[in-house]
């Protein structure tokens, strides 16, 4: 479950890839893996 600063959460079923997870952070918190 994301739960972003502003916005909607979201949900992601089951465990997800590691590159999707990162796209989802990029994405709904807007944060870039350094």
């Amino acid at each position: 479950l994301f739960v972003p600063m502003e916005g909607q959460p979201q949900m992601a079923m089951g465990a997800l890839p590691k590159d999707v997870f990162e796209k989802a952070f990029k994405d709904i918190f807007g944060i870039e893996k350094n």
